[in-house]
């Protein structure tokens, strides 16, 4: 007998019945595979569990959590990338450098990308 048969809808696997009550929530709602999130989204998941516990409650009961952390991980990546390339340019950091002086083109390119994280962390992750 399929879910369809018996009446079930696709959200109700996701609740426990108990004795023709009302459906609880379950404890722990299930993975959605298709967001993915990696470093950002791991630090504003820890952001939410430590400072922001209403925030992080209402994500996890609403079952958004996982689509809200893949969004704010690649608005994030974004920023580090397009702020790293811009920053770079600024201060003259090009292939020229890298092929004269590698270490220095590493040294400087390293810098760029921290600068971008820490204004990427500032403007989405810590908001």
């Amino acid at each position: 007998m399929t879910d369809s048969q018996r009446g079930r809808t696709e959200n109700e696997e996701y609740y426990i019945y108990r004795k023709e009550r009302h459906p609880l929530p379950r404890p722990c709602p299930p993975r959605a595979t298709d967001n993915e999130h990696r470093k950002y989204g791991h630090m504003r998941l820890d952001y939410l569990k430590t400072y922001r516990k209403a925030q992080y409650t209402t994500l996890l009961t609403q079952g958004v959590l996982a689509a809200h952390l893949s969004a704010l991980d690649a608005a994030a990546r974004y920023i580090v990338e397009k702020t790293t390339t811009e920053l770079a340019k600024q201060r003259g950091i090009d292939e020229n450098l890298k092929s004269t002086d590698p270490i220095r083109w590493t040294r400087e390119m390293n810098n760029c990308k921290a600068a971008a994280e820490e204004i990427a962390l500032q403007e989405v992750i810590y908001t």
